[in-house]
C-alpha cells in the first residue's frame, strides 16, 4: 500500500511528494557495486557465487536471501562486467540491482569480510552517470541529488517575446 499524500511512479523517474504540483523526489540508489572479484571466474561462475555469498550473508544475520523477492529483476539484477583483456573472464566487478533501498544500504554497511573465492570483496555504492565526470571538472551537484541539472540556453535576440 503507498502512503497517503505520497505518489507513485512506475516508471521508476521519483515519485510526487503530495506537498505541491511538481515537486519531485528523485528515487534512492539501490545499486551496490562488489569490487575484488577474481578475473579468471567465468559471468555464471561469478553470479552463482554472488548469490551464495548473499544467501550466507543474510543467513549469518538471521534473515533469507530470495533473489525473486530482494533482486531487481531477479537474476538480471547481477551484472557482471566483461573483461578489459583477453586473456580475462570478467571485469572483477559486480553491479547489485536491489528492489529495496534498506537491504542495498544494510550490504554497503556490514560488507566488511566478504570474500569469493579467497579473494576479499569491497562493496560500495553505484554513482549516478556524470557523477564522476563533474567532479573532475570542479562543478558542485549539491541540490540537484547527484543529476545533472538543466541546462539554460542563451537567447540570440531574435524571435521570441518583445
Amino acid at each position: 500500500a503507498i502512503a497517503k499524500g505520497v505518489g507513485y511512479a512506475p516508471s521508476g523517474k521519483g515519485a510526487s511528494t503530495g506537498k505541491a504540483p511538481g515537486d519531485f523526489v528523485p528515487p534512492q540508489n539501490r545499486t551496490v557495486i562488489l569490487a575484488g572479484i577474481p578475473t579468471n571466474l567465468k559471468e555464471y561462475n561469478v553470479k552463482g557465487e554472488v548469490l551464495s555469498l548473499l544467501q550466507r550473508i543474510y543467513q549469518k544475520n538471521g534473515f533469507t536471501f530470495d533473489a525473486k523477492m530482494h533482486l531487481h529483476k531477479e537474476m538480471d539484477g547481477i551484472e557482471v562486467r566483461q573483461a578489459a583483456n583477453r586473456q580475462d573472464e570478467n571485469g572483477g566487478t559486480v553491479k547489485i540491482r536491489l528492489r529495496n533501498y534498506a537491504d542495498a544500504v544494510w550490504l554497503v554497511e556490514q560488507a566488511s569480510g566478504l570474500r569469493i573465492a579467497g579473494s576479499k570483496l569491497k562493496a560500495y555504492w553505484a554513482q549516478p552517470r556524470g557523477y564522476r565526470e563533474n567532479r573532475e571538472a570542479g562543478k558542485s551537484s549539491k541540490g540537484t541529488g547527484g543529476y545533472s541539472a538543466p541546462s539554460v540556453a542563451k537567447s540570440s535576440g531574435k524571435g521570441g517575446y518583445r
